[in-house]
């Protein structure tokens, strides 16, 4: 009789043949070691952190959700993060049904692994989207980026000049307004470095925006509003990414960025908003832009959060900020929502820069 048919009379007659192999006593064995190893599975992803100079923080709204932490932060936690990240998704698509999503939480958040994630320290993370700006500066082609914007050639050199001043710490301090709840800058500076070195920035860049219905994740909360090119539909950092070497290029889709693609998104959508913002500005706003507003870099940088947040209200308030000649800074433009936006930025960048 052939072995596999043998097997299959056997299993239909409740014998494995396993145990026909190796006896009961064997088999008994396997099946502990077998469970065992998926306890030591769950085990090794479950693991004690060290809390660092979050030790003694209360915690609570979103640090709670990335953290599991709630109220008051010991000197160490146990903290499993695939399951954290399986709430968070869970939750989003409990509150806001959407096939998209559902399917990314499927074939992307799941295939997160805890022990393979790359765990970089804030600097180095720092460093990864300074040498994103870096290479879209050196790749982009600016003729291109007039044509797609309709600059005129001083307003495509007034943008070059705006772009010119963004650094990867402003394009991490944006993150952090975005990701993090707090206008306190040093927490939410404290808190990314410690989901970066325990979670890994696999972990930070799955996390999933909890207040929308959209498929929006990352450090920077991408929506399809920033990135999207669907059947000859462009929009956000998609328009300014047709300016890029086919090899350069971001996915036309939110749900298939992963890694440098966020900090690259991020740095393609915030020319897009500048190039919007010079576009809708009067010569005299022009003038107040390059010869005084350059110059006030927490306000610059400010704007490209809010105009990430609320675009159309952005403009408004910086074309008042400009009004002023900048005599006030840009929150004082600001409604209340995107004032809220200005104060979390500048307490961001005061902690992100040494």
């Amino acid at each position: 009789m052939k072995k596999r048919h043998l097997a299959s009379l056997l299993i239909a007659g409740g014998i494995t043949l396993a145990g026909l192999i190796y006896g009961p006593r064997a088999l008994d064995n396997i099946r502990n070691k077998s469970s065992s190893n998926a306890e030591l599975t769950l085990e090794s992803k479950t693991k004690i952190y060290q809390t660092g100079p979050l030790e003694g923080r209360v915690f609570g709204d979103l640090y709670s959700k990335y953290t599991g932490i709630e109220g008051t932060v010991p000197a160490e936690v146990t903290i499993n993060f695939e399951e954290k990240l399986d709430e968070m998704w869970n939750e989003k698509l409990n509150k806001f049904p959407n096939n998209v999503a559902q399917q990314f939480y499927e074939e992307k958040v799941k295939e997160y692994d805890v022990l393979k994630s790359e765990k970089p320290s804030l600097e180095e993370y720092i460093s990864e989207a300074q040498e994103v700006i870096t290479e879209v500066n050196q790749n982009l082609d600016w003729n291109k980026i007039k044509k797609l914007k309709d600059l005129s050639k001083k307003e495509e050199a007034l943008l070059k000049k705006a772009m010119s001043k963004i650094n990867g710490r402003d394009l991490i301090s944006y993150a952090l307004t975005e990701i993090m709840p707090s206008k306190e800058g040093e927490l939410n500076k404290n808190v990314l470095e410690f989901l970066l070195k325990n979670a890994g920035r696999e972990y930070v860049e799955l996390i999933p925006a909890m207040h929308d219905e959209m498929t929006s994740f990352g450090p920077y909360q991408v929506t399809s509003g920033a990135v999207y090119d669907v059947l000859g539909t462009k929009q956000g950092a998609s328009i300014i990414n047709q300016a890029l070497p086919e090899e350069s290029r971001i996915p036309g889709s939110v749900s298939l960025l992963e890694g440098d693609d966020h900090h690259k998104a991020a740095y393609l959508f915030a020319i897009n908003n500048y190039a919007n913002l010079i576009n809708k500005l009067n010569t005299p706003q022009k003038k107040t832009f390059e010869n005084l507003a350059l110059s006030k870099k927490e306000d610059l940088i400010s704007y490209m959060a809010t105009s990430h947040h609320l675009p159309r209200y952005a403009i408004d308030s910086y074309k008042r900020y400009l009004d002023n000649k900048t005599k006030t800074s840009y929150e004082i433009s600001c409604g209340k929502a995107l004032k809220l936006y200005t104060k979390k930025t500048k307490a961001n960048m005061k902690a992100v820069y040494p």
